[in-house]
């Protein structure tokens, strides 16, 4: 074998060698088995519901019942109004600060826009996981929101395109969502960062995205707390908003995120203004 023969193989070896490195370094950037969800999603039915969802829903509203009339929840709420899903399937966009925030949210809205709404929850929040007992409740609990208040779990791990399309095919459907796009609840009670998603299902689809201010469930239902407490909730309710032209889904949700600040103030004024409106009554009464 002549030296310029073995310095063309030894080439050749050492490129084969690189290529091989470049493949398995680039499978395990794509290969994410971390990432991915431990079992199937439970979805909501939408459409016909079985008869197990139905009692399901029930008992959700039963709650809301108890919430609101046994245990002396006070709710000075702005209600949706049954003309804003006249012209479509719309993006409700809320702030987040409670587990009860789905639904006093749900249970402020018309049955004309109830019926056809469906809420997007973080799956990676309900997944259960620990002992076998505590793996049972949280499945109880899951199947509970999913189907109690026609939740669509996402797994927030993974990358926020993949949950685009199923979303859009949804609102294409004539369904309406429900969004949380600061991800998680709010421990102090101010706005958190938003992340776009709504504002690109916005311009994907051509819904109006509604704001959405609710204040008070994080005292009645604090992070950590098992059992809700006696409370006032305030629910407001914006202006349907589009996207102007040519304008991007990070400052369309600027605004969106503007909106729903501006809501915030006008929940607070109508917070204090509404012990007055009880003292009055009472006086009149009197």
């Amino acid at each position: 074998m002549t030296q310029e023969t073995q310095e063309t193989q030894e080439t050749q070896e050492t490129h084969e060698t690189h290529e091989t490195h470049a493949t398995h370094d680039t499978k395990s950037d794509i290969t994410t088995p971390d990432a991915a969800p431990r079992a199937t999603i439970v979805r909501p039915v939408l459409g016909a519901a079985t008869a197990r969802a139905r009692l399901i829903a029930l008992l959700a509203r039963s709650v809301e019942f108890a919430l609101t009339v046994l245990h002396r929840v006070v709710l000075p709420v702005q209600r949706v109004s049954p003309a804003i899903v006249r012209d479509g399937a719309v993006i409700f966009v809320a702030n987040h600060r409670s587990l009860l925030d789905t639904p006093f949210l749900c249970w402020s809205m018309p049955r004309v826009v109830r019926r056809r709404l469906v809420t997007v929850g973080g799956y990676d929040f309900f997944e259960p996981r620990g002992t076998w007992m505590q793996r049972s409740i949280a499945a109880a609990a899951l199947r509970y929101t999913v189907h109690g208040y026609r939740v669509w779990m996402i797994d927030r791990r993974l990358d926020g395109a993949a949950h685009l399309p199923p979303l859009a095919a949804l609102i294409g459907a004539g369904w309406s969502l429900l969004l949380y796009p600061e991800g998680r609840r709010s421990r102090t009670g101010r706005l958190g960062p938003m992340q776009p998603g709504a504002a690109l299902l916005s311009l994907r689809t051509g819904a109006r995205v509604v704001p959405l201010f609710i204040a008070g469930t994080e005292r009645v239902l604090p992070a950590g707390v098992p059992w809700p407490r006696s409370g006032r909730i305030s629910i407001r309710v914006g202006t349907p908003m589009q996207a102007n032209a040519g304008e991007h889904a990070e400052a369309y949700m600027r605004r969106i995120r503007a909106a729903i600040a501006e809501l915030s103030d006008g929940a607070e004024s109508m917070e204090r203004a509404a012990p007055l409106a009880i003292a009055r009554t009472r006086e009149r009464a009197a």
